[in-house]
């Protein structure tokens, strides 16, 4: 009876400690919560208290709470890059090839660039079109926080009788 009260107050310890903790994170950031069943909500932070963190997904929605004791937890962006170089690199390599490749099958007709200059004026077209297109596209690198992970070992000694008890909190 003894080791069973134990094992309850160890266990709800671990999980109010892992509720209390503080977040690093400020309202106003944009924030990717992991949720104890493998669920994530990425959106901003617009407060949060001891008991709850309200985040809007989009910027049209009301925002909504979520408990912290289910957060598992929190990544925040830490910088936000624009694709306009991919992009245009893209489309100067597909516009280039593109453009060849049109070069090449009108060959010797009226009006005809020929393979280079096809190539050059369809892949110069692409350059500008990918590279604005690219511009209007970001992608986000993502440091995570906060990470929760609560532990609770049970294991027999190697000699003699009894039961050994192991807690691991990690934040």
């Amino acid at each position: 009876m003894r080791f069973a009260m134990l094992f309850l107050t160890l266990g709800f310890a671990a999980v109010s400690l892992a509720a209390q903790d503080t977040l690093p994170i400020a309202a106003g950031q944009r924030v990717r919560l992991s949720l104890d069943g493998h669920r994530q909500f990425t959106g901003v932070v617009k407060s949060f208290d001891r008991d709850s963190i309200h985040v809007q997904q989009y910027w049209n929605t009301a925002p909504f709470s979520i408990a912290r004791s289910s957060v598992a937890g929190v990544d925040v962006v830490a910088q936000r890059h624009s694709n306009a170089g991919r992009g245009a690199l893209i489309g100067l390599l597909g516009g280039g090839a593109i453009g060849a490749i049109a070069g090449a099958s009108c060959e010797g007709e009226f009006l005809c660039p020929g393979v280079g200059g096809g190539a050059a004026s369809v892949g110069l077209l692409g350059l500008v079109l990918g590279g604005a297109i690219g511009a209007l596209s970001h992608r986000e690198t993502w440091q995570t926080v906060y990470q929760r992970g609560v532990q609770l070992n049970l294991t027999a000694p190697a000699r003699g009788r009894g039961i050994g008890v192991g807690v691991a909190v990690a934040f």
